[in-house]
C-alpha cells in the first residue's frame, strides 16, 4: 500500500523563485554575531540513544524569519542564498533515524521552491536528494516547444525528454490567432510530495507549464525519484505529464 505522509505546496500567490546552493566550498563562515537561531530540532538515533541537532540561522526581516544557514549536530551542511528557508524532519530510508529536509524559497514570481534532503551515512550527514540542483539547466523555462492544430487542441513536445502529445486548452478562451502565437514556459518547482512505498521512499516534484502568464497553466510536468539504497541517494525513475484534471497524458520510465 502506497502512503503519502508528506506534501509540501507555496501557492502561486505567494510569489517565490528558488535557486538552490549545495556546494560546501561556497558557504560563508557562519558567526553568531551576525545571526540568530531560528529553529531548532532534536531527534534520536535508535542505535546509539545520540540526540541529533539540526539548527536553522537567520534573521527577523519585519518580523518575519528569514532562514539562511543550516547546521547538523554543530557542523554547517548547506545555506539558502535567498529568502527563507526551513527544517522538516522524517525517515525516508527505513533506518529509524529521521532525515533533514532543508526547504528553502525565495522573492519571485513563479510559486517556486527547493529542497535539500540530509542522511547520516557512514557518521556524515550527506544529501540524498537535492532538487533543483546547483547545476540546474538555464534554458528550463523553454524546455518545450508547441503548435496549434485544430478545434483548441496544441501538440507539445518536451526537448529534454522527447515526451509529446495533444492537449484540448480551450478552457483558456484564447482566440486562434492567440493559440496560434503562443509558446509554452515552464515554472520552476512548486511542489514536493514525499511518498511512502512497501518499502522506500519517494519523492515527487511538480512543475506546472504556462502559456502568456503564471495563471494560465497549460499542463503539469511530475519527476518522480526514489531512493537507491545501494547508491545512497535519490534517483530519476520516471517523468510524467499530466493535465489539469490529473490525467496523464505521456510518461517516461528511465529504469
Amino acid at each position: 500500500m502506497k502512503k503519502t505522509i508528506l506534501t509540501i505546496l507555496l501557492s502561486v500567490a505567494s510569489g517565490i523563485t528558488f535557486q538552490s546552493v549545495c556546494n560546501s566550498a561556497e558557504i560563508a563562515p557562519l558567526t553568531t554575531d551576525d545571526y540568530q537561531q531560528i529553529q531548532l530540532s532534536n531527534f534520536s538515533s535508535p542505535d546509539i540513544k545520540e540526540i541529533h541537532k539540526a539548527e536553522l540561522f537567520g534573521s527577523y526581516i519585519g518580523g518575519v524569519p528569514r532562514g539562511k544557514f543550516l547546521k547538523i549536530d554543530d557542523k554547517l551542511v548547506d545555506q539558502n542564498r535567498y529568502f527563507t528557508s526551513r527544517i522538516m524532519l522524517g525517515d525516508v530510508t527505513n533506518d529509524q533515524l529521521d532525515e533533514v529536509f532543508f526547504y528553502q524559497y525565495s522573492p519571485g514570481s513563479a510559486g517556486a521552491m527547493g529542497l535539500n534532503v540530509y542522511s547520516l551515512i557512514n557518521s556524515k550527514w550527506s544529501s540524498i536528494f537535492n532538487e533543483p540542483s546547483n547545476t540546474h539547466d538555464n534554458n528550463e523555462t523553454e524546455r518545450f516547444s508547441n503548435e496549434y492544430l485544430t478545434n483548441n487542441r496544441i501538440r507539445f513536445y518536451d526537448k529534454r525528454t522527447d515526451l509529446s502529445g495533444v492537449i484540448d486548452i480551450s478552457r483558456l478562451k484564447f482566440s486562434e490567432e492567440r493559440l496560434r502565437t503562443m509558446s509554452l514556459k515552464t515554472d520552476p518547482i512548486s511542489e514536493y510530495v514525499i511518498h511512502y512505498e512497501n518499502v522506500g521512499c519517494g519523492i515527487e516534484t511538480i512543475q506546472w507549464i504556462f502559456a502568456f502568464s503564471h495563471p494560465n497553466s497549460v499542463f503539469s510536468l511530475h519527476n518522480h525519484y526514489i531512493y537507491k539504497f545501494d547508491e545512497h541517494k535519490f534517483t530519476l525513475y520516471e517523468t510524467r505529464i499530466h493535465d489539469n484534471e490529473g490525467v496523464i497524458i505521456t510518461r517516461k520510465k528511465y529504469y
